[in-house]
């Protein structure tokens, strides 16, 4: 199978678990800070208002690590469209319905291939861990004439790259694909084992033995 599908991200906003915590803790937080800092106030002096909310934002946050838990196993929010084909033939590829020959590309490079759907993914939030769904794969043509073709991907399951390692070789071999990118994809990573397989390149590389 040598086809996946396209994502396509779309910029807006997105209700995510950190957004709603972090705004209920600023919200919290705020009155409290503005009558002891900015009014001076003395810290019996402030009122009633500026304390409950300021428990506000300690709930928020404690708060917080029981919806980090559910959170951590559901399926992350979908941040774009899921539309279209992208498929890797041996002389060429296929984006939607835009046919890049082989011969027309200088350069092919995947930036991202580790992503695939359920994976158990951490953001860059504490509270936005979650289920993958598998979009975060990229990869770009450069085109002889100067242009670059950047397209994401999903990656169904785990590894599902590595099976049209008959492409990705015969890209390597056109020049395309750079070596360290090819075994990166394949997790070749032991030195002999790299070896065995690069002396493979010119017979497809589907040498085995490592």
């Amino acid at each position: 199978m040598n086809s996946f599908k396209i994502f396509t991200p779309v910029k807006k906003f997105y209700f995510t678990p950190d957004k709603i915590i972090y705004s209920l803790a600023g919200f919290g937080f705020l009155p409290m800070a503005f009558e002891l800092f900015i009014l001076k106030h003395d810290s019996n002096e402030v009122s009633n208002f500026s304390i409950g909310c300021f428990w506000v934002c300690i709930i928020a946050v404690f708060g917080g690590v029981i919806v980090r838990a559910i959170y951590s196993s559901k399926q992350k929010t979908l941040r774009g469209i899921l539309e279209g084909d992208l498929v890797f033939n041996n002389g060429s590829i296929t984006i939607n319905d835009d046919e890049y020959l082989l011969d027309d590309i200088k350069k092919i490079g995947f930036t991202h291939f580790n992503d695939y759907l359920g994976k158990k993914q951490s953001d860059k939030s504490y509270y936005n861990d979650g289920v993958s769904n598998g979009v975060e794969n990229t990869v770009i043509l450069t085109l002889k004439k100067g242009k670059n073709i950047e397209c994401h991907f999903q990656q169904q399951y785990r590894y599902q790259l590595r099976e049209i390692r008959q492409q990705l070789v015969k890209y390597h071999n056109e020049g395309k694909l750079h070596f360290l990118n090819l075994i990166d994809i394949l997790g070749i990573e032991d030195y002999n084992a790299i070896q065995i397989f690069k002396k493979s390149l010119p017979e497809g590389g589907e040498v085995k033995s490592y």
